[in-house]
């Protein structure tokens, strides 16, 4: 079962737009922290937009810890969402982790 990682250290937001018939879309990068190596399977999980929407999208920052034994050591990790029912006012990704949230202005 993921779980969200510790932390969160950059967030990347850009719009790609598509050629017809596809519609533009979202993808979002963040790259970050575990606490061991043996992690896995990162991605960002969307939450579900607020009502009202405000044209932030939010994301936990998530992936499968190790089993077994591994080493206790701040590892890197990056993770991906891509988007495709994009929003007409985005503006804005927030990106949750453990001990904290980064923000990024979609480009």
């Amino acid at each position: 079962m993921a779980e969200k990682v510790i932390r969160v250290d950059e967030v990347v937001a850009r719009v790609e737009v598509m050629k017809p018939p596809h519609g533009d879309r979202l993808v979002v990068l963040a790259h970050g922290e575990v606490s061991s190596q043996g992690w896995s399977d990162a991605y960002l999980a969307e939450r579900a937009p607020s009502p009202g929407g405000d044209g932030t999208y939010e994301f936990d920052f998530v992936a499968t810890p190790p089993t077994g034994t591994v080493m206790q050591v701040v590892t890197p990790i990056t993770g991906v969402s891509i988007v495709t029912h994009l929003r007409p006012n985005a503006k804005m990704v927030r990106v949750y982790a453990r001990e904290n949230s980064k923000e990024q202005v979609v480009h």
